[in-house]
């Protein structure tokens, strides 16, 4: 065996791969890639060679014991609930509660909130794994200790709770947050009665999902789901009484049973106006702790595990997590600089908050101008007559007498005046028709904005099928007759989706037939932009307030500056970010370079930012969901967003169905999500187990490009 692994040299690498947690595959294909010794040994040798091992270190053992040598080893405070069975006359646990000092010292010092939630399959012996968690002053989720319980009966959650309450003496918790799990919320009030025990309103969704969408259907649970909502957020007892009124006029017999039974005698823990007067922090849901279960198990060797080594696993977890925390605080130390000479004196004064300048191209906000809607055919924009001197931002900031001036009314009728009072010329060149001038209409998505006019090499392999029209000659894809009254009439409004559909052909083949409508946009090079505003309900004409947002938002979260970020998104050369602020802070139409289109996966989580809701974003290149980076789970509804091949342009549409389906999160956002960010993943779970209901993998299927590293 030595020899086939290696020799000793060989068999004390093994032994330290194996400690971090390393597979034996892995190790297996760590020693075939060194070729300065044959290796023969089999991936079975290195499982035997491992369970060797650790018999060893048993030495004669009982479980038990290498599970408290273990926890004495690693530095954990501990306490241990055990009985004896008369019969055989063994000791069995019945609880086991560690914590490290630090966490402790951290909990001691952020004792405020709590959350706490059980993960399973962490160990062979099937005991579910209780986390007791915290949020400290920098909004950071953090574990406060570990519970082991052989049954989740109260006396074991009572047992529990009264070590924590001893580890963190004299500081009494004023708010802990569970899910419905009758046991603990008995030994919460028993142990902790001053404390405020609030629901998790996540999991009280995934339960009201579970019993009352079977019964009422997909249809009226979506109106079900919003009145309970309505119910849940309700700000005072008048409009809790009649949002409980429109919600039992809407429901069935059965569904406000269920209600009356489970949840609506729970009111003072999940009623908004019930619990405004309690320091929760903005914490309604236990996610922080589901994403603390999904950071431990990373470290956790698999189900099979002895205590001993899930001890030791999450003593490695624990580890990272504090030293995360250790190095997000000194980040955001504040250092003040003393025996300054007079001369330097204001380096320790706060800092300012300037106005901000506008950039280049941005709309101005003028008074007394109104908008115009670009689907009025025929008639003049009802703007101002006198023409305004163009002035700088000097002699606007100078003066204000002349804010009240006006426009002059411009002479063609096809042009229109946007927000800052800029003549947009909509008609198109040498008098030639849109469709004719640019068939190519500039909306394509995966660009490279470093070259130009030049687009990235996905984009050109797609090109390259046949799907290219040169200038001056009209696509199939686009009408021959735009003088056609009924179709201009009709191309700006919500449609239905269906095989008769012009487009059809052009989505995505796997979700073309759950797409129930479809939004057609203006093809002047800011489609994307425009079919996010029609996501959002707003006018396809408000998409330079899109921008102007997403310019804004851009401007304030510093990630969107760091240049790893910028590298992880972009699909060909590095752009610098003063070049990517610019084409967006673009409003001119139509934008005929490439480099001013909306761009994926660039734009897709600044403008899940932006809008703090996710970004479903479906194309033939890119099939991803886009969620904000900084900002926490919100009810916003999602921004949906289809490109359509060979047209290369942007639509709005709608999923059919209550639940809509949310396909893989975009790679880069598990490397830069903050961490109030992080509760985004378990929100969208349901969304994500409903995307792989409708469209089960299929290796027919062309693959989903989720991102582009």
């Amino acid at each position: 065996m030595k020899r086939a692994l290696g020799g000793d040299p060989f068999l004390d690498e093994i032994r330290k791969l194996t400690s971090a947690g390393v597979k034996p595959i892995k190790i297996q294909n760590l020693l075939l890639k060194d070729s300065s010794i044959a290796h023969y040994a089999p991936l079975k040798a290195i499982h035997n060679f491992n369970y060797r091992t650790k018999k060893k270190e048993f030495s004669g053992r009982p479980p038990m014991s290498a599970m408290i040598d273990c926890l004495k080893s690693s530095g954990f405070e501990y306490k241990v609930k055990s009985h004896v069975n008369i019969e055989t006359d063994n000791s069995h646990l019945n609880a086991l509660f560690f914590a490290l000092p630090e966490s402790i010292t951290l909990a001691k010092k952020h004792p405020l909130c709590i959350l706490i939630d059980a993960t399973y399959k962490t160990n062979r012996y099937r005991m579910p794994l209780i986390h007791i968690s915290g949020v400290n002053s920098c909004n950071r989720s953090f574990t406060i200790a570990f519970v082991l319980v052989a049954l989740e009966k109260d006396s074991d959650f009572t047992w529990a709770l009264q070590q924590l309450k001893q580890a963190l003496e004299p500081h009494i918790p004023e708010v802990i947050l569970t899910d419905k799990e009758q046991a603990l919320m008995n030994a919460i009030t028993s142990i902790f009665p001053t404390s405020r025990n609030l629901l998790c309103q996540w999991h009280m969704g995934k339960n009201i999902y579970a019993h009352c969408r079977p019964i009422l259907g997909d249809v009226q649970f979506l109106a079900f789901r919003k009145l309970w909502n309505f119910l849940v957020v309700s700000n005072s007892p008048g409009s809790y009484q009649r949002n409980f009124a429109n919600l039992a006029a809407s429901c069935t017999p059965e569904v406000m049973e269920y209600l009356s039974k489970n949840w609506t005698p729970l009111k003072n823990q999940f009623v908004r106006y019930l619990i405004s007067d309690v320091k929760l922090f903005g914490n309604v849901n236990t996610s922080r702790v589901e994403s603390l279960h999904a950071a431990i198990k990373r470290f956790i060797r698999g189900a099979n595990s002895s205590l001993h080594t899930t001890i030791s696993d999450l003593h490695d977890a624990l580890g990272h997590q504090l030293n995360e925390l250790k190095i997000e605080c000194a980040t955001q130390k504040q250092i003040h600089i003393t025996n300054l000479p007079p001369v330097l004196s204001k380096l320790n004064e706060p800092p300012t908050n300037p106005t901000k300048k506008r950039g280049p191209g941005r709309p101005r906000k003028i008074p007394n101008v109104l908008p115009v809607s670009s689907k009025q055919k025929g008639k003049s924009p009802a703007v101002p007559r006198k023409k305004r001197k163009v002035k700088t931002d000097d002699e606007e900031s100078a003066t204000e007498s002349d804010s009240d001036q006006e426009f002059e009314l411009p002479n063609d009728p096809i042009q229109m005046v946007t927000r800052s009072g800029r003549v947009i010329n909509r008609k198109p060149p040498n008098n030639l028709d849109r469709d004719e001038y640019n068939p190519k209409s500039p909306c394509n998505s995966e660009n490279d904005e470093s070259k130009g006019n030049k687009v990235n090499e996905g984009v050109q392999s797609e090109r390259s099928k046949g799907n290219e029209v040169d200038e001056g000659v009209q696509s199939e894809s686009q009408p021959e007759d735009e003088s056609d009254e009924s179709d201009d009439e009709n191309r700006n409004d919500w449609v239905v989706f269906n095989q008769a559909h012009s487009d059809y052909t052009k989505v995505r083949a796997q979700v073309r037939a759950a797409i129930s409508m479809i939004h057609e946009v203006d093809g002047d090079g800011h489609c994307g932009f425009q079919a996010a505003a029609v996501s959002l309900g707003q006018e396809e004409d408000t998409w330079t307030e899109i921008r102007k947002s997403m310019v804004d938002e851009m401007d304030s979260r510093p990630i969107y500056k760091d240049e790893r970020y910028i590298a992880s998104v972009s699909v060909s050369d590095l752009i610098p970010y003063s070049q990517l602020r610019s084409n967006l802070d673009y409003y001119e139409s139509p934008a005929e370079r490439m480099a001013y289109w909306i761009n994926f996966p660039r734009h897709g989580d600044l403008l899940a930012d932006t809008f703090q809701c996710p970004v479903i974003h479906v194309s033939n290149l890119i099939t991803a969901t886009f969620l904000p980076l900084s900002h926490g789970p919100t009810t916003n509804p999602p921004i949906f967003l289809v490109y359509l091949e060979g047209r290369y342009h942007y639509n709005a549409f709608k999923f059919e169905g209550s639940i809509y389906p949310a396909p893989h999160i975009s790679r880069h956002w598990f490397r830069f999500r903050s961490e109030v960010a992080s509760d985004w993943e378990a929100i969208i779970q349901l969304n994500r187990d409903e995307w792989d209901r409708r469209f089960p993998a299929d290796a027919s299927l062309p693959p989903v490009i989720v991102d582009v590293d």
